[in-house]
Order: C-alpha cells, then structure tokens, then sequence
C-alpha cells in the first residue's frame, strides 16, 4: 500500500508503507479510520512522514504558540518511534496519515508515551483520530492484561487533554515534586 503524507512529495518520491493493519474505525458514520501497527520496514516511511508534516502549514488557523506545541508533541513521537522500544501505531483516514500513538503495553504495567493528531486538507472534517488511537491502545493493554495504564499528559496542550483523558477514566496522579509541564495520569484495571 502507498501512502502520501503530501502529493506534491510522494509524487517525487515513492514511498513503501510495510506496516500491519490491525483494526477499522467507522467515525461517525462518514469517515473510516484504519490504524496500523508500524513495523521496522517503516523507516522510510517515517523519516518521509517527519519531512513533510509541518504543522505551520497544515493547520495555519491554530495560533501560532499551539502550532508549535503540536509540532513539538509530533516530533516526540517521531523520536520515541525511531527508538524502536514502544508498539508504534499510525491512523490512516482517505489514504492520509490523520494520528500516531507510541507507548507499550504488558501484563504489569502500559504507558502511553505520546499521540498527536495529524491534520490535511483531505481529513479536516475527520474527528477523533487521536481518541480512536487512544482507545485502540487500551484494547491493546487489556489484552495484555495489565494492572495499570499511565501516562504524562501536557499541561499546555493544543487543547485540554488532561479533560479529555479524564473522561476516558485516567485519573490524576500527584508527584512529590511538579515540573509544571506534564500532569501523570493513570486507571487501574
């Protein structure tokens, strides 16, 4: 399967998409969203995804101190999937990358390390792709069995994740010492 970050690019440049669909999303009743497990095969892929998702010029309406929040938030999820440590996930909607989400999940403990949404012309009605991400991760951890689910949640997100993780049931957790950037967040099974 061929999949373009952004036409005028992928039409220089022919790039393989080797990942392992794992599950369909119907959202809403008008947008289907696929995610796929990333694989090593997916290099390329990344490095060319990384190149040519420029929050400046995807989403020009966010003002400009949340673009570069998102496109920090992006670029740490880049980082963390190139490590090759966590299960990486990319959401496909119309043929366009629309979310990633890399964490790990075992029979102890899950982490969800990061999730960024990805928008484009193609997807700008498509809703919850990050939340579809989301949710599809803690199936994951259920399987898995875990006890627990954690996470670090940005205090200065594009918008209020911390909201949106508590109503997904994370409830905050309290350190000893705040950093004032990330809120730790966590459910039990």
């Amino acid at each position: 399967m061929q999949i373009q970050p952004q036409k005028s690019l992928a039409q220089q440049k022919n790039i393989q998409f080797g990942a392992l669909k794992i599950a369909t999303i119907k959202n809403s009743g008008r947008n289907t969203i696929d995610i796929y497990k990333l694989t090593g095969k997916d290099d390329d892929f990344i490095d060319f995804l990384d190149s040519t998702t420029d929050y400046n010029k995807i989403a020009p309406d966010l003002p400009e101190d949340m673009r570069a929040r998102w496109q920090k938030i992006f670029h740490y999820c880049i980082e963390e999937i190139r490590d090759g440590f966590n299960q990486n996930f990319v959401a496909i909607s119309n043929k366009k990358p629309c979310g990633i989400l890399t964490g790990y999940c075992n029979e102890t403990s899950s982490y969800l390390d990061g999730v960024c949404k990805i928008p484009s012309e193609e997807n700008k009605n498509l809703r919850n792709a990050g939340k579809s991400l989301i949710l599809h991760f803690l199936k994951t951890a259920q399987k898995a069995n875990s006890k627990t689910i954690s996470l670090d949640a940005v205090k200065d997100g594009p918008f209020d994740v911390i909201s949106m993780y508590e109503k997904l049931n994370f409830k905050k957790v309290f350190p000893a010492e705040d950093s004032g950037k990330y809120q730790p967040m966590e459910m039990n099974k």
